[in-house]
């Protein structure tokens, strides 16, 4: 898979940290850290635009990223099955 600039889309969140592209490069799920949700996004085949598929998760902080008395941060992986 090649990624080339398409087009500008708004990950629906604040402070976008991540993303991820499925296997089969049909969906892309975009992480928002200071909204604590993940997003996720169709891929069309023909454009490679993106459309929201108007599934969001909200993770809540606990469960996503927890900051350590030491400064240090922890951060989980989340895997999405449909």
């Amino acid at each position: 898979m090649r990624l080339t600039f398409v087009d500008h889309q708004s990950t629906l969140g604040k402070t976008p940290r991540n993303f991820a592209i499925d296997p089969s490069g049909r969906f892309i799920l975009a992480a928002n850290q200071d909204t604590d949700t993940i997003v996720t996004f169709g891929v069309d085949a023909a454009s490679g635009k993106l459309e929201p598929t108007g599934d969001t998760v909200s993770t809540g902080r606990s469960g996503v990223h927890q900051d350590r008395a030491d400064g240090s941060d922890v951060t989980f992986r989340m895997r999405v099955a449909r």
